[in-house]
């Protein structure tokens, strides 16, 4: 069944402004929402991208970190590697104070003029003066022999 209202055209129009006033405000009501609802996503992802540069960051500080702790450990393992070859080559005391002897003379004869010299490769250099001038004194005592 069809129902009929009769209604003139002043009672339709005031009907329909109020159905557009209705409209209009479910309109700027659904405009604020979704206004809304995109500030909250944009600080959702604003917010997300500082946490992955803050994770990106700390993986690179990982990674670095762990470079340097492989370098180190592969520079230990080189010179122990190294340690072991001369202990195995048969060096003894007396080869190592000649190859500290040769390592400073080279330091000295550098560009710079000034040399330091650790209280321990001091105890060598004594020794090396001590062992230079016993080889003096039993080359000078050879030649004495042979006059």
């Amino acid at each position: 069944q069809n129902i009929i209202y009769d209604l003139d055209l002043e009672e339709l129009d005031g009907i329909l402004a109020k159905c557009g006033k209705f409209v209009g405000e479910n309109e700027a009501i659904k405009s604020i929402r979704d206004s809304k609802e995109a500030e909250i996503k944009t600080a959702e992802g604003q917010k997300q991208a500082t946490i992955l540069a803050a994770e990106a960051e700390k993986e690179k500080r990982i990674q670095e970190a762990e470079g340097m702790a492989q370098a180190i450990e592969r520079e230990g393992q080189a010179k122990a590697e190294a340690i072991r070859m001369i202990k195995d080559a048969g060096a003894d005391e007396a080869v190592l104070t000649m190859k500290s002897l040769e390592a400073l003379e080279r330091a000295a004869n550098g560009r710079s003029n000034t040399v330091i010299i650790p209280s321990e490769v001091q105890g060598i250099a004594g020794l090396a003066t001590t062992l230079k001038t016993c080889l003096n004194a039993d080359a000078a005592k050879k030649e004495e022999d042979k006059a």
